[in-house]
């Protein structure tokens, strides 16, 4: 959501929910995230954040060579 330009649409839809949130309702901690190399853009979904960060393990994974597995999503 922080990664969205389309700030306007986010609030909009946060606001057709039976109960309105708060900002804070919505990003409890933030984290710096630049290594997964996702690019900004109007409609930033969690599963793009969630793909990138399946990709990124699995490749951290098979770097550190045998006895490692990545099994499933």
């Amino acid at each position: 959501m922080l990664l969205s330009h389309d700030k306007e649409k986010l609030s909009q839809q946060t606001n057709t929910l039976e109960e309105p949130m708060k900002p804070s309702d919505i990003v409890k901690d933030t984290y710096v995230l630049e290594f997964l190399g996702i690019q900004p853009n109007d409609s930033f979904y969690e599963s793009d954040l969630e793909q990138a960060l399946i990709d990124h393990l699995q490749a951290f994974l098979l770097e550190l060579g045998n006895g490692f597995s990545f099994v499933a999503r």
